[in-house]
């Protein structure tokens, strides 16, 4: 083992051949620990354990721990998945020691109790992390134990035909599982939520689904004067004794901008899930309505929305969502009476001067729980996070006990990054609408949804996170041992007690202290916004990765040899004959849309500042920076050839440009010397499909040993996960007309999954033949496609330069988009069935500040010709010509910003002229 490393001591578990399932006692290896002299007392370090499940496949299992006197661990405990025999796992305790520990020391380290059902044989190995690790620097508040627990499972509801947005579980007398979602057919969120939502049942034999859809519990009523005439929202089913209860929240007028003020909370009451749902007070004036705002009281003129229910004791609890100054804060509402009348507490319960929304209350563990989605980060440090918020009456929160719910996406989800991640909605891939199912007085489920889908499709979905018995080990970023690097989050000190502002373009490394790193003199440290875009410019790459504080940028351009001036280097402790990955995460400090490159060379010991030898393994990506950043993942794999190896990142971009590539979250870590063989499961046969009351169902023969199958659907020649079938052998893939494509089946079993079966084709028309309609119809193109297409697609809609989001609506309410930078450029590209005459108009959103020359370029079957538009004096749609357009996607609309006065845009429409395709 290399100078510091623990020398790992093997553990063998023996077991009689014939034994019962039971529980093994527990075992006291002493294993010591040569306290290394860069683990320093009363600093965090990782102390990694490994299980290697030898044979036999281990069951769900846990792990713990016992500490040498004076030294801490924030959990003791953590559970283990279920691994396949041949697999290995490694789990990660912070450990902090003992002041009165110095270096020169030993100390005794006692794995006390491996607990598991009867196994013949196990490995097991503890080695300490070598390098200090910050414990999440950005955290404001302490870990619930609630979050720690949460282990991902992944998405268990997608319709295919709907957008999803929020889901609310209830059990009933038979153990069934219900959910109540918002959903709407349209694919953009903001505005098709205020015009389009209704709320939806499905069900399921279990909590991780499948769910299938039963039935619409609630539509907007249409009627002109109703507070609920429009879009249903945001559900919140409970049940009280023989009564199921539905909160939702409508509005009377959804033209209003976003998250308007005529939004109210309404109450529907059924017998059963399945209804029908009767609106309380029906014969008053506004039917169903259950909280308003007062005169009188701080929701004057506010909207009352995101409502969240309890009962304690005799007393009925209704939270809601208002508005105290720019902020959103939670407020409520108490009645005796199920149905009300309620009466609004005097004073909001949670924090003023901060955001946060979307809350969910429920008891667990004898105590009230309230969970929050943290917006901005301001209560937690975490944007998008949950804050979580406890209390003993339903009445007053213990601030002083606030804590963190949940974090954001990427935490839990292993594979984020490995796949094309579909942005829908949101800067922050965070979960929303977080729900809460209670299995016996204890938290079991967190049910939520997300603006951002994790498999590349176009809808958003509904995601489920499980609630285990003890915090839970996390697969990439704490399952593969100790990142060898210090400081990897590439945090910096202070210059003159003052870090670098948001808005700075960056400050020299070399005048600030970036522990762990040498950096040459051409290096910048930023600061990160809290949407984790780079401070420097709007058109800034988003580095999307869990650290939001600083980022460092390079100042140079293309180069095989790392840069004195323009490079970063760390030497790090290695193990000859090791296997390790790199990883980090790339954007850009930029405004111009250039590609820009990075490169990372690692050398054999340690190097000198001068120009090194050949390294032993090098890589170069790039990013576009008009893009979202990437999480890069093995970037490069090498094996150690000795106990030293250095680290050296710098600049490679391909031109000069005007701002820098920027890096944050580098690591280097072990490579676990496994079998990833898979467990021995057949691929699945006979897999066929038929029609069903309109929707398309996929069956297939079933695989012995199987638990449940994972169905995947090609997109960007890539299989995405659309459908998890447990101990079933047939999923619903939804209408005829949006199911067809080529989908796989795999088995799995213990959550290992095995080989997929051979791609089959569903056509869209269920006889069997795809229909091809070249017949010309309208067509429009809008803002909000941005991208939706696979790598050699043709996009709708495509941007170049800087364009921001405006408050202006757009043609169909949503918000509308602008650009006062020269060089700017958006294009709309339609895909024409049926050569034609189409008449051209783009929407102009009007404004007295807006150019009186907007250029706008046609491209059609003659070729090309050029507009001129006054903006500020034209708005709605706005005739650009009629031209002729053959079929495909040759055709096409572009917006150029040649004057720095704002262009506005939104959508372009093509409609067929009188007599088309004759």
């Amino acid at each position: 083992m290399a100078i510091g490393m623990l020398a790992v001591q093997s553990i063998v578990v023996e077991g009689a051949a014939n034994a019962a399932v039971r529980e093994k006692p527990p075992f006291q290896p002493e294993i010591e620990i040569a306290i290394p002299d860069r683990i320093f007392t009363e600093t965090p370090f990782e102390l990694a354990v490994t299980i290697d499940a030898g044979d036999r496949a281990l069951p769900r299992s846990s792990v713990e721990v016992a500490l040498p006197d004076g030294w801490t661990t924030p959990d003791d405990t953590v559970s283990l998945r279920p691994l396949p025999r041949g697999r290995s796992t490694r789990v990660t305790f912070d450990v902090t020691p003992s002041a009165t520990v110095d270096s020169s020391s030993t100390v005794d380290v006692t794995l006390e109790s491996v607990r598991w059902a009867w196994h013949e044989s196990a490995d097991v190995a503890v080695e300490p992390c070598l390098v200090p690790e910050p414990v999440d620097p950005r955290l404001k508040v302490p870990e619930s134990a609630f979050s720690r627990r949460l282990e991902w499972v992944g998405p268990v509801v997608y319709d295919p035909g709907y957008t999803l947005w929020g889901a609310s579980p209830v059990v009933d007398d038979e153990g069934r599982f219900h959910l109540f979602i918002a959903r709407w057919p349209e694919r953009n969120v903001d505005p098709a939520w205020r015009r389009s939502s209704e709320i939806a049942h499905y069900f399921a034999d279990s909590p991780e689904g499948p769910f299938e859809f039963s039935d619409v519990a609630l539509q907007g009523t249409g009627q002109e004067g109703d507070w609920d005439r429009y879009a249903p929202h945001n559900p919140e089913i409970r049940r009280f004794g023989d009564k199921y209860v539905l909160l939702y929240i409508g509005n009377s007028d959804y033209r209003q901008p976003p998250h308007p003020n005529n939004q109210q909370i309404g109450m529907a009451v059924a017998d059963s899930p399945y209804g029908p749902w009767e609106k309380i007070n029906p014969d008053s004036e506004q039917p169903g309505l259950l909280i308003s705002p007062q005169a009188g009281h701080f929701t004057e003129g506010k909207m009352v929305t995101n409502p969240t229910m309890m009962k304690l004791g005799d007393t009925y609890f209704v939270y809601f969502k208002t508005r105290v100054g720019a902020k959103l804060v939670f407020g409520a509402a108490t009645s005796k009476n199920l149905t009300g009348p309620y009466q609004l507490l005097e004073d909001p319960l949670t924090p003023e001067g901060v955001t946060i929304e979307d809350a969910t209350v429920f008891t667990s563990d004898g105590q009230v729980q309230f969970l929050t989605t943290d917006n901005h980060g301001d209560v937690t440090g975490i944007v998008g996070g949950g804050a979580m918020f406890f209390s003993e009456d339903g009445y007053t929160f213990d601030l002083d006990r606030t804590s963190l719910g949940y974090r954001r996406v990427p935490y839990y989800y292993e594979a984020y990054g490995d796949f094309p991640i579909r942005k829908i909605y949101g800067p922050d891939p965070k979960f929303e609408q977080p729900k809460v199912l209670t299995v016996d007085g204890k938290a079991r489920y967190l049910y939520a949804s997300s603006g951002w889908n994790v498999t590349g499709q176009d809808r958003t979905v509904i995601h489920l996170l499980r609630v285990a018995d003890h915090p839970v080990a996390r697969g990439d970023e704490r399952g593969t041992g100790c990142n060898l690097l210090r400081n990897g989050d590439l945090e910096a000190g202070t210059r003159a007690g003052n870090p670098p502002a948001a808005a700075d373009w960056g400050v020299p490394a070399t005048e600030l202290n970036l522990p762990g790193w040498e950096a040459g003199s051409e290096v910048v440290v930023a600061a990160s916004s809290a949407s984790g875009k780079a401070g420097y410019g709007t058109a800034s790459t988003t580095i999307e990765s869990p650290s939001k504080d600083t980022v460092v940028g390079f100042n140079s351009n293309e180069s095989t040899a790392p840069p004195t001036t323009s490079s970063i280097r760390q030497t790090f402790v290695t193990t000859p004959g090791q296997t390790y990955r790199l990883s980090f995460d790339l954007g850009a400090l930029s405004s111009p849309a250039k590609p820009m490159g990075l490169t990372a060379q690692l050398f054999d010991g340690a190097i000198d500042s001068g120009d090194p030898a050949a390294p032993m393994a090098e890589g170069r990506v790039t990013v576009e920076t008009n893009g979202f950043g990437q999480r890069l993942r093995d970037v490069v794999t090498f094996t150690a050839t000795s106990d030293r190896a250095t680290l050296v990142l710098f600049e490679s971009s391909a031109t000069t440009n005007s701002g820098n590539v920027a890096v944050d979250n580098v690591s280097v870590r072990a490579v676990l010397q496994v079998d990833d063989t898979g467990p021995e499961l057949a691929a699945p046969t006979g897999v066929t499909h038929h029609l069903a009351d309109g929707k398309i169902v996929l069956s297939w023969a079933s695989v012995s040993g199987a638990d449940g199958y994972a169905v995947s659907r090609m997109r960007c020649d890539r299989p995405i996960m659309v459908a998890v079938a447990h101990g079933r052998t047939s999923v619903a893939l939804g209408a005829s007309e949006d199911a067809g494509g080529t989908y796989t089946v795999a088995a799995f079993v213990d959550g290992q999954i095995g080989p997929a079966s051979q791609p089959y084709e569903v056509p869209t028309d269920p006889a069997h033949e795809v229909p091809t309609d070249p017949t010309p119809r309208q067509i429009v193109v809008d803002d909000s496609d941005l991208g939706d297409a696979c790598p050699g697609e043709p996009v709708p809609y495509m941007e170049t330069g800087s364009w921001f989001p405006s408050g202006l609506p757009g043609w169909d309410g949503g918000p509308s988009r602008y650009s006062g930078a020269i060089g700017s450029t958006a294009t709309w590209t339609p895909t024409i069935a049926g050569p034609s005459d189409y008449l051209v108009e783009a929407w102009v959103p009007a404004h007295a500040t807006t150019t009186t020359s907007a250029t706008y370029t046609v491209r059609h079957a003659d070729g090309e010709s050029t507009v001129l538009v006054d903006q500020r004096s034209r708005g709605g749609w706005v005739p650009l010509g009629t031209w002729r357009f053959a079929a495909g996607t040759d055709g096409w609309v572009r917006l150029d910003v040649n004057n720095s006065s704002v262009h506005r845009l939104d959508a372009v429409r093509f409609t067929p002229t009188e007599g088309a395709g004759r």
